[in-house]
């Protein structure tokens, strides 16, 4: 049998702002980090005497935004 062990630890924050500047507009500001942990390939052909491996994937997020609600409440804009 082959054994294989990845130990990952990885902090991913996120913030977001928003700002009211009427009853009927709200502004938005958002940033975030997301990580999803590498591992091994389980089925290779032809067999191998290593299991391969491959990396984590990391990415980093930035949304701006607006919404607006329309008059009497009629709908709403993103």
């Amino acid at each position: 049998p082959v054994t294989s062990r990845h130990v990952i630890n990885q902090f991913t924050p996120t913030i977001s702002l928003s700002f009211a500047p009427s009853e009927r507009a709200t502004l938005y500001l958002s940033y975030s980090e997301g990580f999803k942990a590498g591992g091994f390939t389980q089925r290779i052909f032809p067999p191998e005497a290593v299991t391969p491996d491959f990396g984590p994937e990391r990415v980093q997020n930035y949304e701006a935004g607006a919404k607006f609600l329309l008059p009497g409440r009629m709908g709403a804009l993103n």
